[in-house]
């Protein structure tokens, strides 16, 4: 994040990570490796223009996108006070 690497943990199945970082450092994109390799990205702010776009249509969409707006919004929030701690 922010070409940081952060503590990670992968599940025991194979199939998820969980990521150690605070709310704020989501406000950027998360690039991740595999074995050394770039193997994609993902920024918050994206996946909320995809659930509010005209492809999504599944049958939560308004519960998602509501969602993942608030979620983006605390994300934010918590960069803000952050930066007004550090004096940014």
């Amino acid at each position: 994040i922010g070409g940081n690497r952060v503590k990670t943990e992968t599940s025991a199945d194979g199939k998820y990570i969980d990521i150690d970082v605070y709310a704020y450092e989501l406000c950027e994109t998360v690039t991740y490796t595999v074995d050394g390799e770039a193997a994609g990205s993902f920024h918050i702010a994206a996946y909320y223009a995809y659930v509010s776009g005209n492809d999504y249509n599944a049958a939560n969409k308004a519960d998602l996108v509501k969602l993942t707006d608030c979620f983006w919004r605390y994300l934010q929030s918590a960069r803000d006070y952050r930066n007004s701690v550090i004096g940014k």
